[in-house]
């Protein structure tokens, strides 16, 4: 979504198509860029969506996704260290 918006990432695909540097896209990224564009809040023609997705489709280098990743989305340190500051000792009255 920040492509829309303009930008650096507008600036990235700028510089990509002029062959600066190749993007590798899964089946997976596909996939979410269309659930991306296709969404109400762009109100995007589906011309245009044809066309962003086409340029993906064309002339980028696809790669086969053999495993996933696992996401962390906390950091387990953070974690471990939020627990120690939260414990409270007991006070004896």
């Amino acid at each position: 979504s920040a492509v829309l918006s303009g930008g650096d990432a507008a600036k990235i695909l700028e510089l990509w198509k002029e062959g600066r540097f190749d993007i590798l896209v899964t089946e997976d990224i596909y996939e979410e860029y269309h659930s991306v564009l296709v969404r109400d809040k762009f109100s995007l023609p589906l011309s245009l969506i044809k066309i962003v997705l086409d340029e993906f489709k064309n002339h980028a280098i696809w790669i086969k996704q053999d495993s996933r990743l696992e996401v962390i989305k906390e950091d387990p340190l953070k974690r471990k260290k939020k627990g120690k500051r939260g414990k409270k000792k007991k006070v004896k009255p």
